[in-house]
């Protein structure tokens, strides 16, 4: 999959504004882009793609975030794709019903906007650092770079 570079570009800054050093930054932005597999804010997990395609509905991200926007797929669909059964969805892949349902909140309630929106999963996952992870929130807070004796960059934790 492509990357995407411009959205990662708008994160970056997003996130030292937010207070993490260049290399926190972009560390966090390094792992979103593996989560999501290019840094896409409509990645919808590949094996509920191919869950959902065995029950005879076929989707690409798009079309899946398209229908969900419209309506054609409900919340609760959203929030379990098959019954019983849940997946990941957007920079993170969160796939706990609770996350999912703050991003919707997120993204339809404080934006005027869907909840697939790229600055309501930023929002999100700067929110779960500062309320779940925070030990996390502050490496990347002061997290610094320096180069060792064969000259590779590191991220000093």
């Amino acid at each position: 999959m492509s990357i995407n570079i411009e959205a990662e570009k708008r994160a970056y800054k997003h996130f030292v504004a937010a207070g993490m050093t260049p290399a926190g930054a972009c560390g966090l932005i390094g792992n979103l882009e593996a989560e999501s597999d290019g840094f896409w804010c409509n990645r919808l997990e590949y094996l509920c793609v191919k869950r959902l395609k065995e029950r005879g509905k076929v989707y690409t991200d798009t079309s899946y975030t398209a229908a969900v926007d419209s309506g054609k797929i409900s919340c609760e669909e959203f929030l379990h794709p098959i019954p019983g059964k849940q997946y990941g969805y957007g920079l993170a892949q969160v796939d706990n019903p609770g996350s999912q349902v703050w991003i919707v909140h997120a993204g339809e309630t404080e934006r005027g906007s869907r909840l697939r929106t790229r600055t309501a999963q930023l929002d999100y996952v700067l929110y779960e650092l500062e309320h779940v992870f925070p030990s996390v929130l502050k490496v990347l807070k002061t997290g610094s770079q320096y180069s060792d004796s064969i000259g590779y960059r590191t991220t000093k934790i």
